[in-house]
């Protein structure tokens, strides 16, 4: 589980669902003739891991994953591909991160610069490299994680006050733990968010709504969980269904406050 920025509220999350925030600032909808590219950026960026391994890992694993905010300053436009392609980042972990952006017209055409008519927004990200910073997270020893990840994700209605976040990232792992004895773990993690709308306080809208899912390949022996998914609905609940090997589990919670009627858990076994 993590706590959001917003007061009380707590969501488990993945990386797109850490999208959701709960600032008191979304980007609003814009009033000029052309939106500000740097806000929807920032407003697009990872607050969190860009992977799942928060949900599979029992200690949970460090912020390994968090790419720097784009400046679309430093970003250059590519006619071939029709992506501003940025300058690769480089976390303090060695993790190498590749971004570009496209902006799309109302018509879903690419744009090679922001205009009245742009409506949504592309972002592709890429990451590679090998955390050996872990410590005693995996099974109390030292261990070392090789990532392979990459996330696709459009957020449109940029001039609406109801952004909506679509996407998927998804994840490789090698995790080579040192214990006695030593193992490797392989597996993919897949996060999936489905007409996301995010909150904006300032239309009324403090609550995310939508679907966000998380599929983990039996490879990553931590946990038996394979599936996750969790609705928002749009009023301060959300509802999580967590299938495992045992069986599943299905969970109504209240984001914020004391328990609303309705809340708590079932489950069933296969």
């Amino acid at each position: 589980m993590l706590t959001l920025s917003c007061p009380g509220a707590i969501v488990a999350a993945g990386l797109l669902v850490l999208l959701l925030g709960c600032s008191d600032n979304p980007t609003p909808p814009s009033t000029v003739e052309t939106p500000d590219v740097a806000s929807l950026l920032t407003e697009m960026s990872p607050r969190g891991r860009i992977d799942g391994t928060s949900w599979v890992v029992p200690s949970g694993l460090p912020g390994f994953m968090v790419a720097p905010t784009i400046d679309p300053a430093r970003c250059t436009y590519s006619p071939i591909s029709d992506f501003f392609v940025c300058p690769d980042a480089v976390a303090a972990n060695r993790m190498i991160f590749k971004r570009m952006y496209r902006l799309i017209d109302a018509a879903g055409d690419s744009q090679s610069k922001p205009d009245a008519n742009t409506s949504a927004i592309e972002t592709r990200t890429t990451v590679v490299g090998t955390d050996s910073t872990l410590g005693a997270v995996v099974a109390g020893v030292w261990s070392t994680m090789h990532v392979a990840g990459q996330l696709d994700m459009i957020l449109s209605g940029i001039r609406s006050d109801a952004q909506t976040l679509n996407g998927i990232a998804t994840t490789a792992l090698d995790i080579n733990n040192y214990g006695d004895p030593a193992r490797e773990l392989r597996g993919i993690i897949t996060e999936t968010a489905t007409n996301l709308v995010l909150p904006n306080p300032k239309a009324g809208r403090i609550w995310p709504s939508g679907t966000f899912k998380i599929v983990r390949s039996p490879g990553l022996d931590i946990g038996n969980t394979t599936l996750i998914e969790t609705t928002f609905d749009g009023n301060g609940h959300m509802t999580v269904t967590t299938t495992t090997d045992s069986g599943t589990t299905t969970c109504r919670v209240t984001m914020a406050g004391p328990p609303s009627p309705g809340d708590g858990c079932t489950s069933s076994t296969p």
